[in-house]
């Protein structure tokens, strides 16, 4: 997996639980909602960002609570990570790709 990252900035992780109202209502035959609670989780390091949104379901054992514990589970690793270099990113490509990288010896570079 190859990333850009910026340099030197930590990737930080937030996350909240959202109230999102829903026009009228939703039904089905469990029953019919007018709001839909959302765990909003966002990614960032100072320059890029990303974000996402799930609606967990009990029906198949999810709530709130077990999301945000999950992606709170996340945060050391994500506080770990690091700006990949160019020539990291090449590699894994490569090895992604199942190439080979090649590379020039310093004694064939003339001026």
């Amino acid at each position: 997996m190859s990333r850009n990252l910026s340099p030197n900035r930590p990737l930080t992780l937030t996350l909240a639980v959202e109230r999102w109202p829903i026009a009228g209502s939703f039904a089905i035959s469990r029953g019919a909602k007018t709001e839909a609670v959302v765990v909003v989780a966002g990614l960032a390091d100072g320059t890029a960002r990303g974000r996402g949104e799930c609606l967990p379901y009990t029906r198949y054992g999810e709530s709130v609570e077990g999301v945000m514990a999950a992606l709170e589970g996340m945060r050391p690793r994500l506080a770990a990570v690091r700006e990949v270099s160019a020539a990291e990113n090449t590699a894994a490509i490569a090895r992604r790709n199942n190439t080979t990288t090649l590379r020039m010896p310093s004694s064939a570079i003339t001026a």
